[in-house]
């Protein structure tokens, strides 16, 4: 072994600790008990085992090289499984994706083993080591680097979309999911530290205090979340909300062709009528998915000049929206493509700014002709709609697109500021809704901007419109998408619509509990269509995750650092300076 190695501290072998299999077969066990924790049946308690055995590979492996392959040959195979879907989108990138997302589990694995081997750091408790660093990874890899995916982080295992620990769950209305993160890592760290390779300059009772902490911090989030249950279950209508769910393939964004378009979209709207006439009157709001409503957008000065040059569709798409709301009594909320400054030039179409969006559809004429009010899409999703970093450089986008995803385009821009759009209910109320489309539904900090402003609410509603038509066949992922849906409602304490194609279209409660929902079942997974009635109930409390959000979780990269910075420091000799 090197110099530089022996001086690294990570690099020891751990006294008495496991050999090569033992460490592979807990690496397979953690991978194992995190499948448990997203996939189906979604079990709660496996998120605290998935870091726990995590934990203790790291620190009691006799060999780090075992390690460090193990990590990544057991979380790579991990991430191929669960994505798999990206291979439909992008063969080239699939493996890109789960390579760079396997890496964070190499990352932890180093940070752990180097803070329970050096010296200066070995006495720091797992239970303390540990859910600073599983935050400190999340936030970084959940926002910052890459773009940001917040998928499938600790805290979020204990939100299921069939319910998991829903009292528990109420606590992420104080620091959000990653608060839950904390309270998982925690516990997993208090069960690893008891299996660790005992230190002599260690007390049994400071190795087994965090079994206290842990237990204590479980009962007080179940006692909180029984108490906050208890005040919404008082809480009064906020109104009828109409979701319609659309059964497109995946390929509708990049090749839904003119004629599909002259089939799906008046099939669309037969059937939010025969919804209407279901459920029956009165409906305050009508709401289609992304991106359902193809075209150039509901600007009349875009619509009149498709109609003057004999362009395709014209103004038939927003004919037959503006008869849907019409119909309906109420306004319908849909999602498309929007083209600002739109010309044909030389036979091309050339505009100013193309944006993914949302529109508010009105029941009656927009009074002055104007185009209805619409948000347009902040957070584009990494690789789906951008390529952070390399969306600079034009030419080397498009290669990257020429050898993975041909057909595909990023030519989308990003929207500047949160809208909220009104609407006026067959009770008089008037309700604030934020529409964060798709990926956005998963992006903590984008859903804290569009429903709060400096701690005051600025929206009553979340709607989410969404296109998971990309994830294919994929059951699990579409319940992954429900689940974060879930708990921006909580963190929140704002209701949510969802209205999907072909996926779990839902209303969910301010406490994150589905209360209408539709399971996205046809004869292929998430291929139904079909509608979703939700009456959701109003939330006026102002959450704590209102004011601090998830900047909290900077305080974790922070201390990481300073850790890392610290273990470097040689251990103080205790015995100079005695007579």
């Amino acid at each position: 072994m090197s110099a530089a190695a022996v001086a690294d501290g990570s690099h020891r072998p751990a006294p008495g600790g496991f050999g090569a299999i033992a460490t592979v077969l807990l690496l397979v066990a953690a991978a194992g008990a995190k499948w448990l924790a997203f996939m189906p049946p979604e079990v709660p308690i496996a998120t605290v085992a998935w870091l726990a055995l995590f934990a203790i590979a790291a620190v009691g492996s006799s060999s780090p090289r075992t390690l460090w392959l193990g990590v990544i040959i057991v979380d790579l195979a991990w991430w191929l499984l669960v994505q798999r879907w990206i291979a439909d989108v992008s063969v080239a990138g699939y493996p890109f994706l789960c390579g760079y997302l396997s890496l964070w589990a190499l990352m932890l694995a180093w940070l752990v083993r180097r803070f329970a081997a050096r010296e200066s750091t070995a006495r720091w408790p797992l239970w303390i080591v540990l859910p600073v660093l599983v935050v400190a990874l999340d936030v970084l890899r959940g926002e910052f680097v890459l773009g940001g995916y917040p998928w499938y982080e600790a805290g979020q295992g204990v939100v299921t979309a069939s319910g998991g620990w829903i009292e528990v769950a109420q606590a992420a209305d104080l620091f959000g999911a990653r608060g839950l993160t904390l309270l998982v890592a925690l516990s997993a760290g208090a069960v690893a530290e008891g299996f660790r390779p005992r230190a002599a300059h260690v007390s049994l009772g400071r190795r087994f205090a965090g079994v206290v902490v842990a237990v204590s911090m479980w009962a007080a989030a179940f006692g909180y979340g029984h108490w906050r249950l208890g005040q919404a279950d008082l809480a009064p209508s906020l109104g009828r909300f109409l979701a319609i769910q659309t059964a497109l393939p995946i390929d509708n964004k990049i090749g839904w062709s003119a004629e599909r378009q002259l089939v799906d979209v008046p099939a669309f709207a037969d059937a939010t009528q025969r919804a209407l006439d279901e459920v029956g009157p009165p409906v305050d709001l009508v709401a289609w998915p992304e991106t359902m409503l193809p075209g150039f957008g509901l600007d009349p000065a875009t619509l009149d000049m498709l109609e003057r040059g004999g362009y395709f569709p014209g103004s038939l798409f927003a004919e037959i929206a503006h008869a849907v709301a019409w119909r309906a009594g109420a306004p319908l909320l849909v999602g498309s493509p929007v083209y600002v400054g739109l010309a044909a030039e030389e036979g091309r179409w050339t505009w100013d700014a193309h944006f993914n969006s949302v529109y508010l559809v009105p029941p009656t004429p927009t009074p002055g002709d104007r185009e209805p009010p619409r948000y347009d899409k902040i957070v584009l999703t990494p690789f789906g709609e951008t390529m952070p970093g390399i969306s600079r450089f034009e030419w080397l986008e498009q290669l990257l697109l020429d050898i993975g995803a041909r057909g595909m385009t990023f030519d989308l821009d990003a929207g500047s500021e949160p809208v909220r759009f009104e609407v006026e209910t067959s009770e008089g109320d008037l309700v604030r809704v934020a529409t964060p489309i798709c990926f956005e539904a998963t992006v903590a900090s984008l859903c804290r901007r569009l429903v709060w402003d400096d701690g005051r609410r600025r929206a009553d509603l979340l709607v989410n419109a969404s296109n998971d038509g990309w994830l294919g066949d994929d059951l699990a992922a579409r319940r992954m998408h429900l689940r974060l849906a879930s708990i921006r409602a909580i963190e929140n304490r704002t209701p949510m619509l969802r209205t999907v194609n072909t996926g779990f279209s839902a209303g969910i409660d301010s406490s994150g509990r589905i209360v209408a929902g539709l399971d996205g079942r046809g004869d292929r997974v998430g291929t139904a269509a079909g509608w979703v009635l939700a009456e959701l109930p109003r939330d006026d409390r102002h959450p704590l995750f209102s004011v601090v959000g998830d900047r909290w979780a900077l305080l974790a990269v922070l201390a990481t650092a300073v850790g890392l910075w610290w273990s470097r420091m040689p251990k103080r000799d205790s015995s100079r300076g005695r007579g």
